[in-house]
């Protein structure tokens, strides 16, 4: 029997995952091949056609929904535009695999990319070309003209690991208009860099970008990543931007949000919320445990830190839990930590916040220590059951109690909304059913 060339077998492996595409199945890329597309138009890469097309006559891309598994796999595309249309609801699910260069939720040059997926599951090495051989994970991105990036979603789950970037929306070119809107959920460990949203363009907009560490129904769901990023405009950390902490034993080994020492208020706007389990505080110090750990100097100059019990629980007089432990420089404005807004008919427990008393004062109510603390304390007992349904509801339906902080300063600026809601909601929209692509 003659030998088949390589270039005949790869035709082969090509049509084989063409057709596997369409039906769920499953392959094995044991060797290289073209850049995966979930949903995009017409292209050629490498002289392949792309393994699905959009309807030419919809100016838009959409529809994908499949994982991938294995290795060999140059770039990943949910959705896919070089012209400019709009590429939406995608979704592409990693599952142990190794990829080249990039995996996109959705991409486009110029349109509209909004509420693609990106989820992460098992060991996943996106190898890329950043300097430490890493590549980027996008929920959503653009790099043409005007484009806009908003509601894409990147989901580390619990127990995985991802070797590469995260970005939950990205306008990756000079004249990106928008940013925003999009969210990260961190359940697993993040071997590179997280960011909310990332816009080139200096002018451009940059908002409501979200950052998640830890579920709130699941205690064993830790995060860790290398340095955290809410909102970067220009090449520069900007304000605005949400960090909600779920439970505790979560890290941040480098720089959180900011690590410029020149600028302590670089991160203005931005707003941290930690939603404390009523188990996790106690009165025993050497099990005080912590929710944030963050490895290098931060500065939050500008940034509004509030705390409230998410869950229903005991809390004793006296119990105490670490909100943000930083071994390296931390920069706080003890007049920006401030409580969450309370609920009608929830418990409602009465909390000191206080920084270790290692913190110095900068002026201008900026403070600053090296190891530096942020402590909460309960001030008096309470107990609260929500009862059989509250498994079901959302976060912020099932808090057992917010807080009355105590503390010197200002009050927090009115109408600033909680966001805890969101995240039970936006995972089980991103979370379907989906065909497998091995």
């Amino acid at each position: 029997m003659k030998l088949m060339s390589n270039l005949k077998k790869k035709q082969i492996c090509a049509a084989i995952i063409c057709g596997l595409m369409f039906t769920g199945g499953q392959a094995e890329a044991e060797e290289p091949v073209p850049d995966l597309y979930g949903a995009n138009e017409p292209h050629t890469v490498s002289g392949v056609t792309g393994y699905a097309t959009r309807n030419s006559a919809e100016a838009v891309v959409t529809g994908a929904d499949f994982i991938v598994t294995g290795s060999g796999w140059p770039t990943v595309y949910g959705g896919y535009s070089d012209s400019g249309a709009a590429v939406h609801d995608n979704k592409v699910t990693l599952n142990g695999t190794e990829v080249g260069y990039n995996v996109y939720g959705g991409y486009s040059s110029g349109g509209a990319v909004s509420r693609n997926t990106v989820i992460i599951k098992g060991e996943n090495v996106i190898k890329g070309t950043f300097s430490d051989g890493s590549g980027r994970v996008c929920g959503g991105y653009d790099d043409g003209t005007g484009g806009t990036v908003s509601g894409n979603t990147v989901i580390v789950e619990k127990d995985s690991t991802l070797k590469g970037f995260v970005y939950g929306g990205y306008g990756d070119s000079s004249s990106a208009k928008d940013v925003s809107g999009n969210n990260v959920y961190i359940y697993g460990t993040v071997d590179g860099d997280v960011y909310g949203g990332k816009i080139k363009n200096a002018s451009g907009s940059i908002t409501n970008n979200t950052v998640t560490l830890g579920k709130a129904d699941d205690t064993d769901a830790k995060a860790q990543v290398k340095n955290l990023v809410l909102n970067e405009k220009g090449g520069k950390t900007t304000g605005g931007g949400i960090l909600n902490v779920y439970n505790s034993g979560h890290s941040v080994g480098g720089k959180l949000l900011s690590n410029d020492t020149d600028n302590f208020k670089l991160a203005d706007g931005a707003t941290i919320n930690f939603y404390i389990n009523a188990a996790d505080m106690t009165q025993v110090p050497e099990k005080v445990k912590t929710m944030l750990t963050v490895g290098g100097p931060s500065t939050l100059g500008g940034v509004n830190i509030r705390a409230g019990v998410q869950n229903a629980g005991k809390i004793c007089q006296g119990d105490k839990i670490v909100l943000l432990h930083g071994d390296g420089n931390l920069v706080v404005s003890p007049e920006l930590i401030k409580p969450m807004k309370a609920s009608d008919g929830i418990m409602k427990a009465d909390l000191n916040i206080e920084l270790s008393d290692n913190f110095v004062d900068l002026s201008d109510y900026k403070y600053a220590a090296s190891n530096g603390k942020i402590i909460a304390t309960a001030l008096s007992d309470a107990e609260a059951d929500l009862g059989p349904d509250s498994a079901a509801k959302s976060p912020v339906e099932t808090m057992a109690a917010s807080v009355s902080l105590i503390n010197a300063g200002t009050d927090m600026m009115a109408g600033e909304a909680m966001t805890g809601a969101a995240q039970s909601t936006a995972i089980s929209a991103a979370e379907g059913s989906a065909s497998t692509l091995a």
